[in-house]
């Protein structure tokens, strides 16, 4: 397993999520997703809401998605960005929270630089 992304750290920095946990990408297992996983809590059916730090190797874009770890039939995504530079996708992401019933109250009024 890696260390996370950049973007992954500067995501978790804008959050107010004490419960937190972060599965880095895993290049040699093949797995080139960052995942943060926000609820503690974990039931058989699922790990609750997540947001993806998608890498595109070769390049410098990302992409990051709102999305419900289910054990079961997928992972359905609520919202994702559009696949560009870290800046970009950080902003947009943001965005996107803040203007989510389901995150929203996760942001932090001042983010940890």
């Amino acid at each position: 397993m890696d260390t996370p992304y950049t973007l992954t750290t500067q995501l978790l920095n804008a959050l107010y999520a004490p419960t937190a946990r972060v599965e880095a990408h895993d290049f040699e297992a093949g797995e080139e997703d960052d995942v943060i996983y926000l609820q503690e809590a974990r039931s058989d059916l699922s790990d609750g809401l997540v947001f993806s730090i998608e890498a595109f190797p070769g390049t410098p874009n990302f992409l990051i998605a709102l999305e419900s770890a289910h054990h079961v039939g997928g992972w359905p995504t609520y919202w994702s960005t559009a696949a560009g530079p870290q800046e970009q996708v950080l902003a947009e992401a943001l965005d996107k929270i803040s203007g989510c019933s389901q995150t929203r109250h996760l942001l932090r009024r001042d983010p940890v630089a």
